[in-house]
């Protein structure tokens, strides 16, 4: 219970920081960096997502909003992340870079990864925020995820381990241990997502 409270807190800590207005002038939520796209195919792909509103917070135990309901399932196709089955939305636009989330099954539910582009629909970079999800003998791991509008992504996480008997059947109770991380991923000018 107290690292889920730690958790909650330091989401909340960073969450609330002020933004860089350099970042907030790029991520325009009108169709202004929509009509720099060179690409039609792509524009019309971008088009056919819902913005994804900030803060955007998500657990890998938790269910996503429903958004992107109407989307281009040809534009889907071509620039979908690999292992993604729907997507969820735009997430940014700059001068130089268009952000999109896809969502992928996994164990636990839907899972997210980022995709960046250039301005003529090629794929830059990628992310799986989610590393240590899931559940095994020994094992429970849940991570947070925030998408900010700052073009941040703070990943926190919950792990908690235990050792097992001998045979390996079974956990020993009073051997838990937990450790709380976070992680912060930024957009770079270049469209890489890079940790600070």
């Amino acid at each position: 219970m107290k690292q889920t409270i730690l958790i909650v807190l330091a989401l909340g800590i960073l969450s609330c920081n002020s933004t860089d207005k350099k970042y907030q002038q790029l991520n325009a939520n009108d169709s202004t960096a929509t009509k720099l796209i060179k690409n039609p195919d792509f524009r019309k792909y971008i088009e056919s997502l819902d913005q994804i509103p900030f803060p955007l917070k998500h657990s890998s135990t938790g269910e996503f909003p429903k958004l992107s309901e109407k989307y281009d399932k040809q534009g889907f196709e071509k620039y979908k992340h690999v292992w993604t089955s729907k997507p969820l939305g735009l997430l940014y636009k700059t001068d130089k870079t268009i952000v999109t989330v896809d969502l992928s099954i996994g164990d636990i539910g839907l899972v997210p990864f980022l995709t960046s582009y250039d301005l003529e629909g090629n794929k830059l970079d990628s992310l799986g925020p989610y590393k240590k999800s899931g559940w095994d003998m020994g094992y429970e791991a849940v991570e947070y995820v925030t998408f900010n509008s700052d073009l941040s992504v703070l990943v926190a996480d919950t792990v908690k381990r235990w050792k097992l008997n001998e045979d390996e059947t079974d956990i020993i109770k009073d051997s838990i241990t937990v450790t709380i991380d976070t992680v912060i991923y930024r957009l770079s000018n270049k469209g890489k997502f890079i940790t600070e």
